[in-house]
C-alpha cells in the first residue's frame, strides 16, 4: 500500500475530513522521509486490522453519526440574513422548527441513478442522462422539498433532499409516490409530522441562478432532533480538535487506496492512520 504526502491541501470538516487539491497543492508518492517509513511499518504491523476496517467505508456519510453542535456553533437566523459578514459563511448550524408552507410540492423528483441530478425522464422509461452521458433503464425517484425554518428571530427557506428529507418525512421516495396517489400528502398531513419538534440543522449556502436572476439557496445538509442526548460519532472527537488547531492548508501523511485514475488527475479515497490505532477517515 503506497504512502503519500499531501501538502497545502484544502480541508473541509463536514462529516469527517474531506480534502481537495489547489493550484499550489503537492502530492508525493512514497516520499523518502522518516515519517513515511514509520507509517509504512505501522501499516505492515496492523495489516489485518486495516484490511478489515477499510471495506466498512466509515468515511461515507450514511455510515457516520454526526455529533450535535455546541452552543457556540449555533447561529441565529436573524444574524445570517442581516449581518453583512455572514454573507461569506458557506455553512452554519441553527436550532429551529420546520414547517412546509409552499403548496403544490411533489416532495420528490425523478433523477439520474448515476449523478442524482434531475433528468426530466418519465418514470418507467429508458433515458440518457445529459450530465453523465450514460443510459439507464429507469429514472430513480429522489426526495426533495422546500421548508420554512423558524428559530424565534427570523424565518429561513431551505431545501431538504435525499437522506435528510427521508429522515424528516420518515418516508422513502417510493412511499411518497404511493401516499401522494392516495391524496395523503397535503400540507396538513406533512406538517403534523413536525408539530412541536425542534431540530438542529446544518445549512449550506450556495449561489445559484434561475431565469437570469441570482439568489442564495439554502440546503439542509444534516438534521438532528434537538431533544435527544448527544450521540457518539463513529468519527473520533479527535478529528474536530485536529482541524480546529490547524490552518486551512495542511501537510499530512496519509495512506490511501486508489479508486480511479485518469491521464490528468488521480481520484483517491484516503484514510488517516494514527499510531494510537484510532484511524480518522476522510475522502477526496
Amino acid at each position: 500500500m503506497p504512502i503519500i504526502l499531501g501538502m497545502r491541501l484544502s480541508v473541509n470538516n463536514y462529516h469527517g475530513i474531506s480534502f481537495g487539491t489547489l493550484p499550489i497543492s503537492t502530492i508525493l508518492i512514497d516520499p523518502p522521509i522518516s515519517q513515511a517509513k514509520n507509517l509504512d511499518s505501522w501499516l505492515k504491523a496492523n495489516r489485518e486490522y486495516v484490511e478489515r476496517i477499510v471495506p466498512q467505508k466509515l468515511y461515507e456519510k450514511e455510515n457516520q453519526i454526526t455529533n450535535k453542535p455546541l452552543d457556540s456553533q449555533i447561529r441565529k437566523i436573524s444574524q445570517i440574513l442581516c449581518l453583512p459578514e455572514m454573507s461569506q459563511v458557506k455553512s452554519f448550524w441553527i436550532k429551529s422548527t420546520l414547517q412546509v408552507i409552499k403548496p403544490g410540492q411533489q416532495f420528490y423528483f425523478l433523477g439520474c441513478p448515476g449523478c442524482s441530478k434531475a433528468c426530466g425522464a418519465v418514470y418507467g422509461s429508458e433515458f440518457t442522462c445529459f450530465y453523465c452521458n450514460t443510459d439507464f433503464p429507469n429514472p430513480k425517484p429522489m426526495l426533495r422539498f422546500e421548508a420554512e425554518l423558524y428559530d424565534g428571530t427570523r424565518c429561513l427557506d431551505a431545501f431538504a433532499e435525499h437522506t435528510e428529507a427521508q429522515t424528516l418525512l420518515h418516508m422513502s421516495a417510493e412511499d411518497v409516490i404511493t401516499t401522494a396517489k392516495e391524496n395523503k400528502m397535503g400540507l396538513d398531513e406533512v406538517n403534523e409530522r413536525f408539530k412541536d419538534l425542534l431540530f438542529f440543522f446544518h445549512i449550506r449556502t450556495s449561489n445559484t441562478e434561475m431565469r437570469g436572476k441570482k439568489y442564495i439557496r439554502h440546503t439542509i445538509m444534516t438534521c438532528l432532533p434537538a431533544s435527544e442526548q448527544p450521540s457518539t460519532s463513529q468519527i473520533s472527537h479527535e478529528t474536530d480538535s485536529f482541524l480546529n488547531t490547524q490552518k486551512r492548508y495542511l501537510s499530512l501523511y496519509i495512506g490511501f487506496t486508489l479508486s480511479r485514475q485518469t491521464t490528468s488527475l488521480i481520484f483517491a479515497r484516503f484514510y488517516l492512520i494514527k499510531a494510537d490505532n484510532k484511524p480518522h477517515f476522510c475522502k477526496v
